[in-house]
């Protein structure tokens, strides 16, 4: 067996760990601070898209890509502006629903994007494809929504068997 070039240090074996871990963390206190907070839907997703975008914005400029790679800026744009759209919806909804209907939407969001994207998604995907069977593509479409449903569906089996996740009502 050939010994990697690479060295290993023994911390650095758990940083993929930490970093998904505090991910996880922010990712799922976000309710928490948009319930929290007194700003507006609007000035909460504009904090929201300011902080990445200062963050991304030295290396864009670095690589000449500021306003993104020439002949696909409009795509950027649209890209941009439905994912804006996107997130404030989502903040909106926090701010206007009850703290428990949050936590179902943050949950479940995989759940309507599998059907929702399903749904706009098939016409592209049968015109992509037009040689298949329309039978294969129900096949494949089905097995997608199953393995989409089952991976979410073992996701709540795992965190119940967890003892941090162990609370009776």
């Amino acid at each position: 067996m050939k010994e990697s070039p690479v060295p290993r240090l023994g911390w650095a074996r758990g940083m993929p760990i930490l970093a998904v871990l505090v991910a996880a963390a922010l990712g799922a206190s976000s309710g928490l601070y948009i319930k929290g907070l007194a700003f507006s839907s609007l000035a909460m997703t504009s904090l929201r898209m300011t902080v990445p975008l200062l963050l991304v914005l030295p290396s864009a400029a670095k690589h000449g890509l500021l306003l993104g790679k020439r002949g696909m800026r409009w795509q950027l744009f649209l890209a941009s502006a439905l994912n804006a759209i996107r997130l404030y919806l989502y903040v909106l909804a926090y701010k206007l629903t009850s703290m428990g209907n949050a936590v179902v939407l943050l949950y479940l969001w995989p759940v309507f994007a599998l059907v929702i994207g399903g749904i706009i998604f098939l016409p592209f995907l049968i015109a992509e494809i037009p040689h298949a069977p329309l039978s294969h593509l129900s096949i494949g479409i089905f097995y997608g929504v199953a393995v989409g449903l089952v991976g979410f569906g073992l996701f709540f089996v795992g965190m119940k068997r967890l003892p941090l996740f162990q609370y009776s009502a």
